[in-house]
């Protein structure tokens, strides 16, 4: 097999170096003459045997030249160049008079590689670097096979493994910053593998071939937060190290004594230390405390911590920013847009106070407020430039953040907003698409997602954006499968960071949805499904149910759901919640709106009883039971008489 492989090698690069027009030219005229003289002899020819001979020239034509249909000449045409962009180079011959400094460039075995990646020719390519792989001949990298790289890369195990493959036959690149020349080539690179490739393996090997090829600098501004999000503190951590050890190693010297290595070595290490503290930071915002703690007392060699890390690590996130929502709104107050809302209008003046809450209060308004903000200025026809005066406003308050690039909170509440109006109006593609983009799909399942756009920002999403997008991403799914997505979800949320686990009402958006479309069977399902893995849903989840089975009059599943809420029964080891008076009320209304008096007033009279038993057992026990022994303050190793429950009391 090497040998032929030997051979094959050899032919290509002489077959390379010649005009292939010239032979092919030769086989043509070949051809051409051998059907001329096959006619003549058919003409000196009887007329009896005339068709006889013509059959015989027939036969001749068809059999074609030197064999071109075989396996080694079609492996050969593979990778032979276009007979239109052949250019032979004229030979220098010999003279007297010298031929110039320039030396002629010497032909590299891996030049036809080069050549066929320039081409697009990404197959011939590969077989190529197979056949100098069993010649042991290394490629010389170069920035090229880039292309071949980003041309490989599909949202397949196939396309990551070939995209990881070029990548490596990458050119080395030395430590830098991130300056802007970097930024535009691979700010896209990036921009694909965050909406195509969310795989914690993958993201890894390519962060490690990343340090080694030495593109650290553009990459890990974008992964760290990603990476401590969607992956286990001890995964993230090990990519960390070896990502940043193979960067130390491509980038400096340890052996070179010299000024310059001196200076890149220290480079490096503000870099790392750099990049080691935003790490820290993402695990602690992802909800890694335990984890972040450990880290912060045992710091990976060489790197020191500093004061922000510390604090965000340590110090107690609700009045820092609180704090940063004081220093925001403290600002001056803006006349101009106090003019504009002096206007009258019929309903302006609670619409003009609620902005002027939204601008100049020390906290962030609710969002749905600020989502009616902004369907109400949004409505408006004869002001269509109060909104943009009003986003500017709130986005950019004055003297805040003057020459900052990256995404405000105030700008991730603003889109938070909006997306909450879209939804509300029902339109669920458009929130979808605008949830893309701004925010990376972390924390659901895949489904088919709006195409990219260029100018999309990569943010890590809140568990309160999740929630307020799900009713739109099950709309645009088939009905059938919104239980089976349910379950992903779930099995989803369990490996992601404590800040991306769904809450009560992350709950209550499946459940809601479910029980609207698939009716009480779907919820029921939903609820069930939930705790036997484990996790409570939340009393708002059951109310909803309780709901769904009221609105469509079966009241008596909706009672004795109830009743399994008020005795506690057990689902999967885990207790129903307890309901509250808000549960009864909105039985009772449901009850009232469809004409069910008597079912209204079984609620209501059910509601009367349980707050009843609910009320004796919150009554105190008398002072005497509640009395301790003195020997209990004094022998602490004896057991303790448990006072009698507050049932056996009352």
């Amino acid at each position: 097999m090497a040998t032929s492989a030997n051979a094959l090698y050899v032919v290509r690069l002489v077959l390379g170096a010649r005009n292939p027009a010239a032979p092919r030219a030769a086989l043509a005229s070949a051809v051409a003459r051998r059907n001329v003289s096959t006619a003549a002899i058919g003409q000196q020819a009887d007329a009896p045997t005339a068709t006889g001979a013509a059959t015989d020239a027939a036969a001749v034509t068809d059999v074609d030249f030197l064999e071109p249909e075989t396996g080694e000449y079609n492996d050969a045409a593979d990778f032979l160049p276009e007979r239109t962009s052949t250019a032979p180079a004229p030979i220098p011959w010999p003279t007297i008079f010298p031929h110039g400094e320039a030396r002629p460039v010497q032909r590299r075995p891996c030049d036809l590689l080069a050549r066929l990646v320039s081409e697009n020719r990404i197959e011939q390519a590969r077989k190529v670097y197979d056949e100098l792989h069993a010649l042991h001949t290394v490629p010389v990298h170069r920035k090229l096979y880039l292309k071949a790289a980003l041309s490989s890369l599909q949202p397949t195990a196939e396309g990551r493994a070939d995209f990881l493959f070029w990548l490596e036959l990458y050119s080395n690149r030395g430590a830098a910053e991130n300056h802007p020349g970097l930024k535009a080539t691979w700010d896209p690179i990036v921009s694909q593998i965050l909406y195509e490739h969310l795989d914690v393996d993958f993201i890894g090997k390519f962060l490690e071939l990343g340090g080694r090829k030495g593109l650290l600098p553009a990459l890990m501004p974008h992964f760290t937060h990603v990476l401590a999000t969607m992956a286990a503190p001890s995964v993230s951590e090990e990519i960390m190290q070896r990502s940043l050890a193979a960067y130390i190693n491509s980038t400096t010297s340890k052996t070179s004594t010299s000024r310059r290595a001196e200076y890149g070595r220290a480079f490096v290490s503000d870099q790392v230390n750099h990049w080691w503290n935003q790490y820290l930071r993402s695990l602690s915002l992802a909800g890694w405390n335990d984890a972040a703690r450990a880290l912060l007392f045992s710091p990976p060699p060489g790197v020191a911590w500093d004061l922000f890390t510390r604090h965000i690590v340590v110090g107690d996130p609700g009045p820092r920013k609180q704090r940063a929502l004081e220093r925001r709104r403290s600002k001056a107050k803006q006349d101009p847009l106090d003019t504009l809302l002096r206007a009258p209008d019929t309903h302006e003046e609670p619409l003009a106070k609620m902005i002027s809450s939204a601008v100049h209060a020390p906290t962030f308004p609710d969002v749905g407020t600020l989502a009616r903000i902004q369907a109400e200025l949004g409505s408006m026809p004869n002001r269509a430039r109060l909104l943009e005066s009003f986003k500017r406003r709130f986005i950019n308050p004055p003297k805040s953040h003057p020459g900052r690039s990256t995404p405000t909170v105030a700008q991730q509440w603003w889109w938070h907003a909006e997306i909450t109006r879209l939804v509300r109006a029902e339109k669920h593609k458009e929130a979808v698409d605008h949830f893309r983009e701004h925010f990376l799909w972390l924390g659901l399942p895949p489904v088919h997602l709006a195409p990219l756009k260029p100018d999309a920002t990569r943010l890590v999403p809140s568990i309160s954006i999740l929630t307020t997008i799900i009713p739109s991403v099950l709309s645009l799914l088939p009905k059938d499968e919104w239980v089976n997505y349910h379950s992903a979800y779930l099995d989803l949320a369990s490996t992601m960071a404590p800040s991306l686990h769904p809450t009560e009402y992350t709950h209550l958006a499946f459940v809601r949805e479910i029980a609207f479309h698939l009716g009480p069977p779907g919820a029921q399902h939903a609820l069930k499904t939930t705790m036997q893995r484990g996790i409570d849903p939340g009393l708002p989840a059951w109310n909803a149910h309780l709901l769904a089975l009221a609105g469509r009059g079966r009241f008596d599943a909706a009672q004795h759901v109830l009743k399994a809420m008020e005795s506690g029964r057990k689902i999967a080891g885990r207790a129903l919640p307890s309901p509250t008076a808000r549960t009864y009320i909105g039985l009772v209304r449901v009850c009232a709106a469809n004409g069910q008096e008597e079912w209204a007033r079984k609620f209501l009279e059910q509601l009367a009883e349980f707050q009843k038993e609910d009320s004796l057992e919150d009554v105190p026990e008398p002072k005497t039971q509640r009395r301790r022994p003195k020997t209990v303050h004094v022998q602490v190793a004896q057991p303790v008489a448990t006072p009698p429950s507050s049932s056996q009391s009352s």
